[in-house]
This record gives C-alpha cells, sequence and structure tokens, in this order.
C-alpha cells in the first residue's frame, strides 16, 4: 500500500505555503518585545512543518505541537531528532485532554484544523480550552475556511507518484447543510500502480458546525479575547463574509 504521510507531503508545496503563511506568525511573536522567552502552540501541527521553521528561526523560545494523527506525530518527531531546538511534538486530542500545567504566549491553528477540533458543535468548549491555555495577554490566531460562504463541490489536487510506484491524487467532496449548519466534507483518496488502468479509492469523512462571524466573535468574547481582527486572507485583507473563501482571525486574551 502506498505510504500515506509521503503522499500527504507531496501533494502540498510547502515552499509556497510557508512563504505565505509564516511572516504573520513571526510578526505575532514579534509582537512581545519585552519577552525574551515564549512557549508558543501549533494546534493541529499536522506533520509540523511549520513550527521546525519557527524553532530555527526563533531559537529562544520553546515551542510545542500538538495532532490527532499518530502518523503526523511520527514524522514531526523524527524530522526534529538531531535539533537543538526547544521543541517538542505529541499526540492528544486537544478539547478532551490536558495539555500541560504551563501556558503558552501563543497559540495558532492553520489549514481549518480548529473546525475539525470543534465538529458538528458549536466551538465554546475549543476556545475555552484555548483560553484556559494562554497566559493573560497572549495571542490566538487561526485560519479556517469562512463558513458564511461555505465550500460546495469538488476541489483536487495534482496527481502524486509516489517512491512505491503508485499514482495518486485526493479530492475533497463538501456538501454543505445550510439547514442545519454543518458542513459534510468526504476526503477521497484515489491510487493505482503505474501499469493499472483503475484507480482505486479510500474515502473519509468529516462534519464541523459552520458559525457566523458574529458567532465567532461572541464566543471569543466570552472567554475573555479581545481585539478580534477577521481577515480574509495573510495580505490582510477585510473579511467578507458572504464572498471571501478564508477566515483568519487574530486576537488577544484581555488582560485581568
Amino acid at each position: 500500500m502506498y505510504n500515506e504521510m509521503e503522499t500527504y507531503l507531496e501533494t502540498i508545496n510547502w515552499t509556497n505555503r510557508l512563504k505565505r503563511e509564516l511572516p504573520t506568525i513571526e510578526e505575532i511573536i514579534n509582537t512581545f518585545p519585552q519577552k525574551k522567552r515564549l512557549r508558543i502552540l501549533d494546534l493541529g501541527c499536522g506533520p509540523g512543518i511549520h513550527l521546525t521553521q519557527l524553532a530555527k528561526n526563533y531559537p529562544a523560545h520553546e515551542f510545542e505541537g500538538i495532532d490527532i494523527s499518530e502518523d503526523s506525530i511520527k514524522y514531526a518527531q523524527s524530522a526534529i531528532k538531531d535539533s537543538n531546538s526547544e521543541i517538542s511534538f505529541s499526540k492528544k486530542d486537544f478539547v478532551k485532554e490536558p495539555i500541560c500545567e504551563q501556558k503558552f504566549d501563543v497559540i495558532y491553528s492553520l489549514g481549518n484544523s480548529i473546525s475539525l477540533m470543534w465538529g458538528e458543535y458549536l466551538p465554546t468548549e475549543t476556545f475555552k480550552k484555548i483560553s484556559e491555555s494562554l497566559n493573560n495577554g497572549g495571542r490566538l490566531f487561526f485560519q479556517i475556511l469562512n463558513s458564511e460562504n461555505p465550500r460546495k463541490g469538488y476541489w483536487t489536487s495534482k496527481i502524486v507518484h509516489s517512491k512505491d510506484g503508485y499514482e495518486i491524487f485526493t479530492s475533497k467532496r463538501f456538501d454543505p447543510d445550510l439547514t442545519t449548519h454543518i458542513q459534510h466534507v468526504d476526503f477521497i483518496t484515489f491510487y493505482k500502480k503505474a501499469a493499472e488502468e483503475k484507480f482505486s479509492q479510500k474515502v473519509n469523512t468529516s462534519s464541523w458546525y459552520l458559525p457566523s462571524t458574529e458567532e465567532l466573535k461572541n464566543i471569543l468574547r466570552e472567554y475573555e479575547f479581545s481585539e478580534i481582527i477577521f481577515w480574509d486572507s495573510y495580505e490582510k485583507s477585510p473579511l467578507r463574509p458572504k464572498e471571501s473563501d478564508s477566515l483568519l482571525c487574530y486576537a488577544t486574551k484581555t488582560v485581568i
């Protein structure tokens, strides 16, 4: 069988992603000029590409990545085996499991990971746990798909040629239920040996609640976040709730 982690890594242009996404996280880290050592959490870190690069760029800080995928965490841990940076990865269910006693200064979550965490329910418990895990004055940054303009139909990747002789591509089928405000998604992997005529397929399904921008803002305020800003891209253009494909949020936990 093909290597799923290898396939995932090959379907993404990591150079472009890091060039587009890291500067915003670095800007957030740089908002703490008086604090010499920060604790930074990548929530839903996947294979740890972003966090590993940040640890190289900021060797004085402490970094932690958590993800529910054991394969992702194993890959991330193997990639930092010989690293001298203060960085660790662990497999955890963020909402259900304790993180650690020491709180973080920055928590970020990319690639719609946080929507998968709250699933079909209001994201109340997710943001409650994030707030409890942040120091006063801590920063939260996350990127999700815009719920008020939910994706519909198929989004397909390029074909990847794996080292073990497979041709593989992935497709996501988005099927939002606007009555219940639930997004249903089929994650489909098509694969075949190069000599075969037809692709086989593997399907995983997931669903998550589609909160409005106002719901998100109210929940964040309930859990002590202020200075809440919504963008529609890493260029920081203002969110257009009925038009933007993505939603990026930057918020500060209120100092009490």
